[in-house]
């Protein structure tokens, strides 16, 4: 959106200057750039293991909760 309509250059080698109501948003548009590109691989990975985690605590409880 950035890059568009206000002419911001942005990409994954570094940051570039990116001038928004006189302040420089560059940095800050180009780690959002790289969590959004990147983040899948670290996030993706923890959602996961802690979805897995979740179902079997939940299995378990319904199990035991029969047996009583």
């Amino acid at each position: 959106m950035l890059s568009g309509p206000i002419g911001c250059r942005i990409d994954e080698g570094s940051s570039h200057p990116c001038m928004i109501a006189g302040q420089d948003w560059g940095e800050t548009a180009y780690s959002l750039g790289m969590i959004a590109a990147w983040g899948l691989f670290f996030l993706g990975p923890l959602s996961f293991g802690i979805g897995l985690l979740w179902g079997l605590t939940a299995l378990l409880h319904r199990l035991l909760r029969r047996r009583g």
